[in-house]
């Protein structure tokens, strides 16, 4: 046998036994996992700290629903105002499922008591009349007194204001915008 053959041979035996260890060596951690007793509990524990492990269950309130609730209970206690559309159209006096709503989402605020109702839903003053008791008697049902609910005719003033200033203030702040540009040399 020649030198280069014997290297060769050598490189191959080399290979073969680099092969076999790599893979021994690969399949360690498998046969060692595999010798243990499975526990069951080890299942239900919860895995804390790692992002994306642990999904909340469907009937488990979700911290994104919470912050939703809220932002939506503000809203409409700071706008607190029921229109037409928020009264039954067969009982225009009596409130629909949409009213009921507002007025669940008012109570859900913070800062919930008292109470201040604008209603801004239109009709003579018989229906706006009715229209009150509809929901004094609903906010009643609720557990409130009277002491706690006010009723206002009307639209909420707090709710709207003159854009006029606002929309000088952002015309201003297109000229500057602009201003640069128009001055920049080469262009």
């Amino acid at each position: 046998m020649t030198t280069t053959t014997k290297t060769v041979s050598e490189i191959k035996r080399l290979g073969w036994r680099l092969a076999w260890g790599t893979a021994l060596l690969a399949s360690a951690p498998a046969v060692v996992g595999c010798g243990g007793a499975h526990d069951p509990a080890d299942e239900s524990k919860e895995l804390t700290g790692i992002a994306g492990e642990q999904f909340t269950p469907a009937d488990e309130p979700r911290h994104v629903n919470r912050i939703i609730d809220a932002q939506a209970a503000a809203g409409a206690r700071r706008d607190g105002t029921l229109r037409l559309c928020h009264f039954d159209a067969g009982n225009p006096a009596a409130l629909n499922s949409l009213g009921e709503e507002k007025l669940n989402l008012m109570l859900e605020d913070d800062d919930a008591l008292p109470v201040v109702v604008y209603l801004d839903a239109g009709g003579d003053d018989a229906l706006l009349s009715a229209r009150q008791q509809s929901v004094k008697v609903y906010l009643r049902d609720r557990g409130l007194t009277e002491a706690q609910v006010t009723l206002v005719a009307g639209k909420n003033p707090g709710t709207f204001a003159p854009t006029a200033r606002a929309l000088r203030g952002s015309q201003a702040l297109d000229q500057k915008a602009l201003a640069p540009a128009a001055a920049a040399p080469g262009k």
